[in-house]
């Protein structure tokens, strides 16, 4: 008995060999041959997919008005937009729009905010994934404008600002750019959309969250320093994390038994006599305030109003006196010169007072004739 044995070749096989194949795991049901890679997408279309003619890229495109041109229209969407941006039957962009420095009437939009309306994280991939759209990096006249507007904030001076126009992001994106969007309704290429098997009303974007009637739509979800970027959100430090799972941890447990009623009122009178003796300390020692570099002492504490009697002359009440003494500094210094006080002035002082003061100027004036000679 002889045996024949065929070399095998390597790799893959070519195409057209699943045909010649006899195996009934390579037949479907219907005993046509399977076919092998990725079963095919189901008809209808991605609802989030960007809809354009398939020969506008076949076109050479033409930079005008800081759009790339690319000489197809369609009639029906030119009836929602104007040139300049602006939309028509009352329709709203979902992101802010704006003019700029130097650039007329035009509408435009930051690159970033479109980019997160339409799912992207940055606007590197939005420009990236389409290519009908043009970005324009501003000069430091029109940026400085911009953060004088409270368009951007006054952080991005020494950055890139990538802005884009408005009416190329309704051209590309259609419904899915305007609040409540209805797909064909707000697309700009209906007759793509009717090809493609859209259905007419449905909404372009069903995550959008719509406010209600009468309020105005937040176009501030997508701005970076609003909270639409996670670098400006806060992330919580190691430290909260393991102290909230330490507390988690060692949460008390409610008392089972019928004496949780005592205990309640037992730490609540605990806590009321720490509240006490804390306040009878402060009472004493008083509040020091940083802030103001000063010892304050509770109100409760101090005198309200004050009341002077005259009191005759007599050895069980003696008649107070004030005393004044100061001393002449013999090295030049800060010191307080009476020399210059008005005579009227000391004339209202008391009699010692008016004394002392007059001691004072005398050895001010030979101190002064002293330094002079």
């Amino acid at each position: 008995m002889s045996y024949e044995t065929t070399k095998r070749r390597r790799g893959r096989p070519p195409k057209g060999s699943y045909v010649q194949s006899s195996s009934d795991d390579d037949e479907d049901d219907d005993g046509r041959p399977r076919r092998r890679g990725r079963p095919p997408k189901p008809k209808g279309g991605n609802p989030n997919a960007t809809v354009v003619p398939k020969d506008l890229y076949s076109h050479r495109p033409v930079l005008e008005d800081d759009e790339l041109n690319f000489g197809v229209v369609d009639p029906e969407g030119e009836k929602k937009v104007n040139e300049l941006g602006y939309l028509n039957g009352g329709r709203e962009y979902r992101c802010r729009t704006f003019t700029c420095l130097g650039r007329g009437s035009r509408l435009y939009m930051l690159s970033t905010e479109p980019a997160r309306a339409m799912g992207y994280r940055d606007s590197y991939l939005l420009f990236l994934k389409h290519r009908s759209l043009h970005k324009i990096i501003v000069d430091d006249s029109e940026k400085w404008d911009l953060i004088e507007r409270n368009i951007i904030p006054h952080s991005y001076k020494g950055r890139a600002v990538g802005i884009v126009a408005a009416r190329s992001i309704f051209r590309e994106f259609g419904a899915r750019i305007i609040v409540g969007g209805r797909r064909i309704i707000d697309d700009y290429w209906e007759a793509e959309y009717r090809a493609r098997g859209y259905a007419e009303g449905e909404l372009a974007d069903p995550d959008d969250k719509l406010p209600p009637p009468g309020m105005p739509y937040n176009r501030n979800q997508y701005v970076a320093w609003h909270g639409a970027s996670a670098v400006y959100h806060s992330q919580p430090s190691s430290y909260d994390s393991q102290h909230t799972a330490l507390t988690r941890r060692k949460k008390k447990e409610l008392p089972k038994d019928d004496s949780w009623l005592l205990q309640h009122v037992q730490s609540a009178t605990a806590y009321n006599l720490d509240l006490v003796h804390l306040l009878e300390r402060k009472v004493e020692t008083g509040y020091f305030e940083p802030h103001t570099n000063l010892l304050h002492v509770p109100a409760s504490t101090q005198p309200t109003s004050t009341r002077w009697r005259n009191v005759a002359d007599s050895h069980e009440f003696p008649r107070p006196t004030l005393s004044v003494v100061m001393d002449l500094q013999p090295l030049p210094g800060p010191q307080v010169h009476l020399l210059e006080v008005p005579e009227e002035l000391i004339a209202t002082c008391p009699q010692a007072v008016q004394q002392a003061i007059r001691e004072r100027q005398q050895q001010e004036l030979a101190l002064a004739i002293n330094t002079s000679v």
